[in-house]
């Protein structure tokens, strides 16, 4: 079975919010703002993915700086696994190269963060193996390195909806209101819900 993947979001400060992401024993962390829409941006983005798009991204303001979230789908040979893997890479505001953030894929809005979730599913892709300065559990919200790793899209979705799920359930979406400082993402997270739905009915039906 494949190392779990998750997403935490942690609310601290007003207007300030903790995101960890975490694929098996490899993670990094990061800080957000709520001056940006970073949680409708992620789960925009991963809708985006489901609904066939092969990279899309998203913001967080770091104030100063943006964190970035990329999303580049891995298109699976004739015979290969029935989900497309999906390599996610996220880059702090001082990392990454100016092509990283200049080139449309890596630079249009699509997604942001999330809270908790669980991914272990057992067709599900676990940490990539590359450079391991890309990877750890100590990135923090200052690396300068990025984290990848690369998971099924159904995983990344699920991770995402049952992280926003939970975090409703914690604050609910007045106490989130009250402590991000913006509404709670409901509209984003149900799209989300819908499409991974129907990502897995039409994966069914191959």
């Amino acid at each position: 079975m494949a190392a779990g993947f998750r997403v935490v979001w942690t609310l601290g400060a007003h207007g300030w919010a903790t995101c960890a992401v975490a694929h098996g024993a490899h993670g990094t962390e990061l800080a957000a703002s709520y001056v940006g829409p970073g949680p409708e941006e992620l789960l925009t983005a991963v809708v985006r993915l489901l609904a066939g798009e092969d990279g899309t991204s998203a913001r967080f303001e770091a104030e100063p700086g943006t964190h970035l979230w990329t999303f580049r789908r891995i298109r699976a040979a004739a015979g290969g696994p029935a989900d497309d893997p999906v390599l996610v890479r996220l880059l702090p505001p001082d990392g990454g190269s100016p092509a990283d953030r200049e080139s449309p894929e890596y630079g249009a809005p699509g997604h942001g963060s999330a809270e908790y979730g669980d991914g272990g599913d057992p067709d599900g892709a676990g940490p990539d193996g590359g450079d391991p300065d890309h990877a750890g559990p100590d990135g923090g919200a200052r690396s300068t390195a990025a984290w990848s790793t690369v998971v099924e899209a159904d995983t990344l979705a699920r991770a995402l909806v049952r992280c926003f799920d939970d975090v409703a359930r914690a604050h609910g979406e007045d106490g989130y209101r009250a402590l991000w400082g913006a509404p709670f993402p409901r509209t984003a997270l149900e799209s989300l819900r819908r499409a991974r739905h129907e990502h897995r009915a039409r994966r069914e039906r191959r």
